[in-house]
């Protein structure tokens, strides 16, 4: 099994060549190639999220992250909490 620090790498790394593909792709809109990149790349995310989600539970970096429910994102445990909290939830 892969760490987890290690997918997280590999997540933040696809997310920032697809945040600089489409940067590019701003100005060249029809370049096929990095289309076609860009396209294997999101597969290549997905594919890391749910490699991450199986064996950490959700990978959630920011409230546009949570598609269910938003209260998902004051869930416990914080990024700066590591693994402590009791997984509840703080009520608003």
């Amino acid at each position: 099994m892969v760490s987890k620090n290690d997918i997280e790498k590999r997540i933040y790394a696809y997310r920032f060549a697809l945040y600089d593909l489409g940067l590019f792709l701003d100005s060249h809109p029809c370049d096929r190639q990095a289309l076609h990149l860009r396209s294997v790349y999101q597969a290549k995310l997905a594919a890391l999220i749910d490699e991450y989600e199986q064996c950490y539970g959700k990978f959630i970096l920011t409230q546009a992250d949570v598609q269910d429910c938003w209260t998902e994102w004051v869930c416990d445990p914080w990024p700066w909490d590591g693994m402590k909290g009791d997984g509840c939830c703080v009520a608003i």
